[in-house]
């Protein structure tokens, strides 16, 4: 019988994970990842007269919270929201 190396850290969390669990990590991260991104067209609803700012105020305050924390963040969000909406 030999004695295989150990893995690389690395390497070596990853590597009992089943596919099972790859596939639910995988599922769970496009929310995460979209969240962000739709606050480009909460505005272009907001504009279009389809739902409130109060909505937008609770449904976005992680990300507004954000922006009043960083100016390269404001810069960001305002670039992205004029993508939908022409200030």
């Amino acid at each position: 019988m030999t004695d295989s190396p150990p893995l690389p850290r690395r390497v070596a969390w990853f590597a009992p994970w089943t596919w099972k669990r790859r596939c639910v990590v995988l599922a769970a991260l496009p929310p995460f990842l979209a969240y962000p991104f739709s606050i480009g067209p909460a505005y272009w609803l907001f504009a279009n007269g389809c739902i409130s700012y109060d909505a937008i105020k609770i449904a976005y305050s992680p990300l507004l919270w954000l922006a009043a924390q960083s100016s390269a963040v404001v810069f960001i969000m305002d670039w992205y929201v004029g993508l939908f909406v022409p200030f």
